[in-house]
């Protein structure tokens, strides 16, 4: 067993690690509801992304906006393109809904169609390099190399200062997998996920946690149980379990 023989202080850590959970929860939250009362036009979390890591992008689209617009010149229109272009690269085949996404918001707007094009390949490209899984990043080794070496651009880079949910620790991994999962979800029918997929399965004995190089860490080397085991039962419990039927918080134990 990967615990401890003292079966009291598994329970403790378990215990701890649910009221660190749910106080995170909390907080991002509130947090949510703060910025939607004060930002009404933030709707997603890809808005959020769009805001903090595409200004130029935004900038320059509503600049088009304004000059070659037809109709009325909606102040978050830039913003809820550039979102959905973030979005669609977090999704499965993402690349296919961009086209139409870009045709649709063309036609809208009156802006030429091979403008937004190049805008959306640029948001694509830039968020398809940032939220590479693991796996993805060995397949990919050349290209990354080259963005490295001519835009000084790399994976993960995004959240690099960010102690807690940058670098090996990264949101967006986790972001990335889950809207993965979810768009293949079905409410009748329980994923499998084939070993392996996602990358090597987790072990605590394994040897690699000696050498300093190779230490745990959750994006990668934690994409596996996550996305094959994780993710499926708890998809499995949302769709079957009798919510209904839950304490109410004040009930709960933390």
């Amino acid at each position: 067993s990967p615990f401890s023989e003292d079966k009291n202080s598994d329970l403790q850590l378990l215990m701890e690690c649910t009221v660190v959970s749910n106080m995170a929860t909390e907080s991002v939250r509130v947090a949510e509801n703060d910025l939607y009362a004060n930002h009404p036009h933030i709707q997603s979390f890809y808005h959020v992304l769009a805001l903090v890591f595409f200004p130029p992008i935004l900038a320059d689209i509503k600049k088009k906006i304004v000059e070659e617009s037809k109709g009325d010149c909606d102040p978050n229109a830039a913003l809820r393109f550039v979102g959905d272009i973030v979005e669609c690269s977090f999704h499965n085949r993402g690349n296919d809904k961009i086209p139409g996404r870009v045709k649709k918001f063309a036609k809208k707007l009156g802006i030429k169609l091979s403008y937004l094009e190049e805008q959306a390949k640029m948001i694509h490209m830039a968020t398809s390099l940032e939220t590479q899984l693991a796996m993805e990043e060995a397949l990919n080794v050349t290209q990354n190399q080259f963005f490295e070496s001519h835009g000084q651009l790399s994976a993960h880079s995004w959240l690099g200062n960010s102690q807690y949910i940058g670098g090996d620790r990264c949101i967006l991994n986790t972001q990335n997998i889950v809207q993965k999962i979810m768009g293949i979800a079905q409410n009748t029918t329980k994923l499998v996920g084939r070993p392996g997929f996602w990358g090597p399965p987790f072990s605590f004995d394994d040897e690699r946690k000696t050498t300093p190089s190779s230490t745990k860490c959750i994006r990668g080397d934690f994409d596996e149980p996550f996305a094959a085991n994780i993710l499926p039962e708890l998809i499995a419990i949302c769709n079957q379990a009798p919510f209904h039927a839950l304490p109410e918080k004040s009930q709960l134990l933390t």
